[in-house]
């Protein structure tokens, strides 16, 4: 893959900007005492001049090579290829910690993109990244697509369509081909994944969101979402969002007016890949044999077998700066193992566990993987944060299945489609056999659209795992649409199934299918020309398991959209009902709760002209509880912006979120998916005021400022309330000077108990050349912060864990001289000093020169010195001297 990194950039006359440097993975904490006392050793200073013959030579043979395979390729991004020796006297635990980004495990590092065609037919798509942010993130496909072949090796998305009882569709590692024979066509999948797919269930909270799903690095796109019955698309018809994933750390937020409300369930189906993630195969095909239009048949086949689980699983190191402040949490990228986690603050080992009368320093929320520290930490100190991701499976069992179905029409009237699978455990002691089977009829007759089906799905039947809602099940739906002219139509559908009760252990039946289920929806919709559309629905669901339990839930609701010109309104008014009995767990009786939720939302658009657009979305939920407990949800959101002029602008929001208080309703997740269940129910009220304006009156000056208010207060929240400042502008008074300029302000206080904090921050940059043949740089710094929670003495025990204050000051400067031929000297410096509850003063000096070597490779080679003393604790004193040698190509 290396050589495939180096190859993909060997292309002339490109119009992006494409860097690739090359450096060995030699992790500084692995390093020997004879390779830290001296600056390059025998081994790296062989393999650097291999690199420079190499690369000196290779551009004679670079535009024949790209002339013929390459001529169609866009290559954009970096790659880092460093070799680095280091010499350290005093504590090397100091330096490591101090200069996190000099680890080498994390200087070898990738962000390349490469689209286009290689030759006729043939094409990649890759995304290659390797840093301390994604430590390997390589997604590489090779596409294949001529005459009657379709092909992709890779990390494809794959999937299987036209059977819905072998629902498949799943990021994979593998290959796909798909070959049209005249007869029939034939799909093959053959892979390797380490994807999981996992189903998450969350309890509403009365807001909007965000929603932890205690699962990172999901797989974008790869979700599905459900609230209660009803499926969430990630947009709706007019391609606003319905709700944003944050597919890297896992946290789900719905649009400003979709308030998700206690008594409701939220289900999120995705694929996740985790750390040490145990990997799977799964192999496959689909054949379809078309006899004649809308007729035909299809087989399926599809196997996966998992791997044997590893003891040896890697541990992975974080980064964080403090953020000098209490509340807020420091986030890992995935679930630690238990007892594995071991934190350092600025080289100083920190403990879970109090040690008499010295608290806990931090605590660790496991499921939603994240830290909080029961002190603020500074902003000038470093967070290391080592332990071992949660080992998971990517195939949870070994299954093998196989289907057949069939499409017959008879006429416009009638279609009929049969579908068949069966699913068999791979291994002895496995679930994961059963049978599966369904019919469907549907048609059109005059104004009437209609179809019925019955369908009969085993508890013991498991499909190939993917994401989204499948469900065993047995039972029968109809469903009847009557258009009474082309703006008003009417819908009726009725479902009566037995399913799986995912919430009871007490299975009296031999098909485990214990829950019966019935559904009624009607639905009236009219769309009138320049008129609002109306849409007018009631659902009622009942359903039935063991022990007289029942749950009926009854929904109406009315919905509105409208837009003309600059203007579109949409809302909606809902009311709910539920009842639930249940069997009391304390003594064996019969409960039953009920509650009703009120649901009203607005939303605007107005846009008069390109000067100006203003939007709002207000909603309100209520919800009562039989037992007396309720809530009362809102959520509001405004946001304007006007242009006066092409040199102004301005812009203002406003958001309140407040959930309304806990309520006490009973939830019952009866739809018989199988999940991890995470319940966050709790209280929280937030608010946010931002106000904002640009002003650039020619084109050598710009200005702009913001004010902005924020607060938060309740159970898992932050509990703080902020004000803050901020302007800034930049200056370019000749082609030669260019001067930036920024400051902020902030100050907040804790609700709910006593302390504040404080910050103030400043930069300055000033830029000037080229002047003949010289360019500068100079950038400037400074930061006061504090957090203060009593008022202790600074003599107390206590103070450093509840009180904090910081005093940040650094100047730099890079000096540049241009010595002919595109190449250049250059000498950097940098000065910061921390006073306050930790003092220390850090001194950098470099030297360095960049030396093209041809017209694609460059050297880049400096010389760096460190320095740093800690005035309160001179075991973390350290000298330390740096030799960094850089190879690149550049593409321009």
């Amino acid at each position: 893959m290396q050589n495939l990194h180096v190859a993909l950039c060997l292309k002339r006359n490109i119009s992006i900007s494409c860097k690739v440097n090359i450096s060995t993975d030699c992790s500084v904490r692995d390093l020997s005492p004879t390779v830290l006392s001296g600056f390059m050793n025998k081994r790296n200073f062989i393999i650097f001049l291999v690199l420079v013959f190499f690369a000196g030579s290779v551009s004679a043979l670079a535009d024949p090579f790209w002339q013929r395979i390459g001529s169609g390729l866009s290559v954009s991004g970096t790659k880092t290829y460093t070799l680095q020796s280091l010499s350290v006297n005093g504590s090397e635990d100091m330096f490591l910690d101090d200069n996190y980004g000099f680890n080498s495990r994390y200087l070898n590092e990738t962000n390349l993109t490469v689209t286009g065609n290689i030759w006729s037919g043939l094409s990649i798509t890759a995304a290659l990244s390797n840093n301390r942010w994604n430590p390997s993130d390589r997604s590489v496909v090779l596409n294949y697509n001529k005459g009657p072949t379709r092909a992709a090796i890779g990390d494809i998305s794959a999937s299987l369509t036209g059977n819905d009882l072998i629902p498949f569709s799943k990021q994979l590692k593998g290959a796909t081909i798909t070959q049209d024979f005249g007869v029939c066509s034939v799909t093959a999948i053959a892979s390797r994944t380490k994807a999981a797919t996992k189903t998450v269930t969350i309890a509403g909270n009365n807001t909007p969101g965000p929603y932890y799903l205690g699962v990172t690095q999901i797989v974008d796109g790869s979700e599905r979402v459900k609230i209660d019955e009803k499926e969430i698309t990630r947009s709706d018809s007019t391609g606003m969002p319905n709700y944003t994933l944050d597919a890297f750390s896992g946290i789900l937020t719905f649009r400003d007016d979709l308030i998700v409300p206690s008594t409701s369930t939220i289900n999120i189906s995705f694929e996740s890949q985790s750390y040490n993630t145990t990997a799977g195969t799964i192999y496959g095909f689909r054949s379809d044999v078309p006899i004649k239009k809308d007729t035909g048949v299809g087989f399926t086949y599809l196997t996966q077998s998992s791997d044997s689980n590893s003891d040896k699983y890697q541990e992975i190191t974080e980064s964080f700066h403090g953020n000098n402040s209490l509340g807020l949490q420091y986030e890992l990228l995935y679930i630690p193992i238990e007892g594995s986690v071991i934190v350092k603050v600025d080289g100083i080992l920190q403990s879970p566990v109090a040690i008499g009368s010295v608290p806990a320093d931090y605590s660790i929320d496991y499921p939603q993987h994240y830290i909080l520290f029961t002190r603020a930490i500074l902003s000038s100190s470093t967070i290391l944060v080592t332990y071992v991701p949660k080992p998971d499976n990517a195939v949870s069992g070994d299954r093998n299945v196989m289907g057949v179905d069939a499409k017959v029409k008879l006429s416009d009237a009638l279609t009929l489609t049969g579908q068949f699978a069966r699913s068999s455990s791979g291994s002895a002691g496995t679930d994961g056999s059963g049978s599966a089977s369904s019919l469907k009829a549907s048609g059109k007759y005059g104004k009437f659209e209609y179809s019925a089906g019955l369908k009969d799905i085993d508890a013991g039947y498991s499909p190939v795992e993917s994401a989204g809602f499948f469900r065993n099940e047995r039972g029968g739906d109809i469903n009847v649409k009557y258009w009474f002219n082309d703006q008003l139509y009417w819908n009726t559908k009725i479902e009566r199934f037995h399913r799986a009760d995912s919430s009871s252990t007490d299975d009296t039946t031999t098909s485990g299918l214990s829950l019966l289920s019935t559904q009624t929806t009607n639905v009236l919709e009219w769309k009138p020309e320049n008129l609002p559309e109306l849409k007018f629905s009631r659902t009622r669901s009942d359903s039935e398991g063991l022990s007289d339990k029942k749950d009926s839930l009854s929904t109406d609701a009315l919905t509105m959209n409208w837009g003309k010109k600059k203007l579109n309104l949409n809302g909606e008014l809902s009311r709910s009902d539920r009842d639930y009995t249940y069997l009391s767990s304390t003594d064996n009786s019969l409960v039953t709760t009920s509650n009703t939720v009120d649901t009203s939302r607005l939303g605007l658009r107005y846009t008069p002209g390109e000067k100006v657009s203003f939007s709002a979305d207000i909603s309100k939920s209520n919800v009562t509880n039989s037992s007396g407990s309720g809530s009362d949800a809102k959520n509001y959101q405004m946001t304007a912006s006007y242009m006066p002029s092409t040199s102004v602008n301005l812009s203002a929001s406003y958001r309140i979120t407040d959930s309304g208080g806990v309520t006490s309703s009973v939830i019952s997740n009866s739809e018989g998916y199988v999940n991890d269940i995470y319940v966050n129910s709790y209280s929280s009220k937030s608010a946010t005021r931002i106000m904002s304006a640009g002003w650039t009156p020619t084109k050598y000056f710009s200005f702009n400022t913001s004010f902005n208010y924020t607060s938060s207060e309740g159970e898992n929240s932050t509990n703080t309330s902020v004000t803050g400042t901020d302007f800034g502008f930049t200056y370019t008074p000749s082609e030669i000077i260019k001067i930036f300029a920024h400051s902020s302000k902030q100050d907040g206080s804790f609700v709910g108990s006593s302390g504040d904090m404080s910050s103030r921050i400043g930069f300055l940059t000033l830029s000037v050349g080229p002047v003949k043949t010289y360019s500068l740089d100079l950038n400037y710094q400074k930061m006061l912060s504090g957090t203060q929670l009593s008022n202790l003495s600074t003599d107390d025990p206590l103070y450093a864990y509840q009180n904090s204050a910081v005093d940040l000051k650094s100047i730099s400067g890079n000096l540049r001289k241009e010595i002919g031929g595109g190449r250049y000297l250059f000498t950097e410096f940098l000065n910061s000093s921390t006073a306050g509850i930790t003092s220390s003063r850090k001194n950098t000096l470099a030297f360095g020169m960049e030396y093209p070597l041809n017209s694609i490779f460059g050297l880049k080679v400096d010389w760096r010195m460190i320095d740093y003393k800690d005035s309160k604790n001179d075991a973390n004193n350290y000298r330390a001297n740096m030799l960094n040698a850089q190879i690149g190509a550049r593409f321009r």
